[in-house]
């Protein structure tokens, strides 16, 4: 398994990465259509290209986490909370009735 080299993502930019998404989910799903029609020559294609998915998926969400968060709304842009209707108060319930022992 040292021989195999694994693809590496991170040089990749977002659209890039996206198209290479696509392709292996086509490519995974065709994969499970000829097992269903047919033999499949090579088996280990599905685990590799399922762990390729992740890879990308990984990298994708690690970018997602490391791009700066848009700045918060001003206050004065909110809708007061005087201005919105009040939700009515849910109605309390009544306790049930225990039904008497039996002697």
């Amino acid at each position: 398994m040292a021989d195999k080299k694994k693809k590496n993502f991170r040089d990749l930019p977002d659209e890039d990465l996206r198209k290479e998404l696509g392709g292996l989910s086509k490519s995974l799903h065709g994969l499970r259509t000829q097992t269903v029609t047919s033999t499949v020559e090579n088996k280990s294609l599905f685990r590799a290209q399922r762990r390729d998915i992740a890879r990308i998926l990984t990298e994708l969400r690690a970018r997602e986490l490391k791009a700066p968060k848009p700045a918060p709304k001003p206050a004065a842009a909110a809708v007061p909370a005087a201005s919105k209707p009040a939700a009515p108060a849910p109605a309390a319930k009544a306790p049930k009735k225990k039904a008497a022992a039996k002697p």
